[in-house]
């Protein structure tokens, strides 16, 4: 599931992550509207983004589209919007007028990775950046002048109108970057990285402020933070594994509260279970919704006033500990509009109340 625009939830389908198309269902009543045919691949720029109004797709070829999420109808974008040479691009962030993608490019006899950025108004390439050979860009995002992007090894800050760098953050730790940077929070010119602990840079230097939950993890090269967090005020909530709830030695999961300010824990609730991918909470009125990621207890809810659950949406269906193929790739399977919460798991989807 990927967005809901103009009363219609637009789902992709399809065995192949690659070689998926979409459909539109109605909101309300959930016939299917529309079914496009083409190929496509996720969309660009993540879930629940839009484009000049369009929600951006790519053809498994290379080329990007805008899909019109009321009719299902497909526009290309005008200009050449591919990534550099030889290699297929992999949308990394969008933001300020721009689109980024990374791509190979031939450099010294060598294929070498690279972001490229472009104007979404005409397709322009604006700039291209080439990065260290053994890098790839996990996602990204765009803050003010910066774009970001997070690699396996630095998180690192380019101009946004002419790609040259601006800082770059690095670690010796394994995996501690790889978590999607493209969603995470910010606030008051800060941005949370994802991995092995949470890292609160400053996004004008890329000093980092404070860190968070690198001993709360039960082996040591786990990701215990791998999706994003989402921020309401000076609180931060993300979905992290941490250590057993019955058994010290086992991997958790918990839903945790930080001040942003300085990564203070001000309470977590243990989910009893692990959520399989610890992907963004979605907050609306009070109430955290979080998206599982597994298919017998796809969504529990969590009242913030009381910080326990009111309910728990259970499902009939195994378990066979297989991610739902709309999940494979880390993306949250949670959009709304009004006040419907509309959740993806397995083959299904349901529309449901929330107040």
């Amino acid at each position: 599931m990927q967005a809901v625009r103009d009363g219609v939830v637009v789902v992709s389908v399809g065995d192949d992550k690659d070689a998926r198309t979409a459909l539109g269902l109605d909101a309300r009543t959930g016939k299917v509207v529309w079914r496009q045919k083409r190929e496509l691949s996720f969309p660009a720029t993540g879930q629940g983004d839009v484009v000049q109004g369009e929600i951006p797709y790519m053809d498994r070829n290379g080329p990007l589209y805008a899909l019109n999420a009321s009719k299902g109808g497909l526009t290309r974008f005008p200009g050449e919007l591919r990534a550099p040479k030889l290699s297929r691009p992999t949308p990394v962030t969008t933001g300020g007028g721009i689109l980024c993608l990374q791509g190979g490019v031939e450099h010294g006899g060598l294929l070498v990775t690279a972001l490229a950025g472009y104007r979404i108004r005409d397709g322009k390439r604006l700039w291209l950046h080439r990065t260290a050979h053994s890098e790839e860009t996990a996602s990204g995002t765009v803050v003010g002048d910066l774009v970001l992007y997070s690699t396996s090894t630095a998180v690192v800050a380019l101009r946004r109108t002419d790609g040259r760098e601006r800082w770059r953050m690095t670690s010796d730790e394994k995996a501690l970057l790889v978590g999607p940077l493209r969603s995470g929070a910010f606030a008051d010119g800060r941005v949370i990285s994802s991995g092995s602990e949470r890292r609160c840079l400053d996004t004008a230097t890329g000093k980092v402020l404070w860190r968070f939950g690198r001993d709360r993890v039960p082996y040591p090269d786990g990701q215990p933070f791998y999706g994003s967090p989402v921020v309401s005020g000076d609180t931060l909530y993300v979905v992290g594994i941490g250590k057993g709830y019955f058994d010290p030695g086992e991997a958790s999961t918990d839903l945790l509260a930080l001040r942003v300010s300085d990564g203070r824990l001000l309470w977590s609730y243990n989910t009893h279970s692990t959520v399989k991918l610890g992907p963004q909470p979605y907050l609306h009125n009070g109430v955290l919704y979080v998206d599982t990621g597994t298919i017998g207890q796809p969504l529990f809810a969590v009242d913030l006033r009381t910080h326990r659950p009111p309910w728990t949406l259970r499902s009939g269906a195994e378990d066979d500990g297989r991610l739902p193929q709309n999940l494979s790739d880390g993306r949250t399977a949670l959009v709304s509009e009004g006040r419907r919460l509309f959740v993806s798991y397995g083959t299904e989807v349901l529309a449901l109340p929330v107040r």
